[in-house]
């Protein structure tokens, strides 16, 4: 299995969304403007691709110089228990290296 992480672009939103709608039982966001006003936002976007095809989306916010927060995390089911979402999480890690904390909210039903 070959898997690569890669910035996603403006152009990959629908992508973005699809991922999210696909990998939660909930939508959290109805429309793409969500996704246009994260790029606006300079939030960072990356999308986890496995031989080719999407396998999961992160959305990175950065709230001030200490703090990196984790904006949205999916991973589409039928990739799941394969260990991507500590790939994933490795590399939050690194990328989060010279910040104080990362911030995670998530909705409970």
């Amino acid at each position: 299995m070959e898997k690569i992480i890669v910035p996603a672009t403006v152009d990959d939103a629908v992508l973005l969304k699809n991922i999210d709608d696909v990998s939660f039982d909930k939508v959290f966001h109805e429309t793409l403007e969500y996704y246009y006003e994260c790029f606006d936002k300079g939030y960072e976007c990356y999308m986890l691709m496995v031989d080719g095809l999407p396998a999961g989306g992160i959305i990175l916010r950065f709230d001030d110089e200490d703090t990196i927060g984790l904006e949205s995390f999916a991973i589409v089911p039928q990739y799941r228990k394969h260990m991507l979402s500590r790939y994933l999480l490795d590399f939050i890690d690194e990328r989060a290296r010279s910040y104080k904390r990362i911030v995670l909210e998530v909705y409970v039903n």
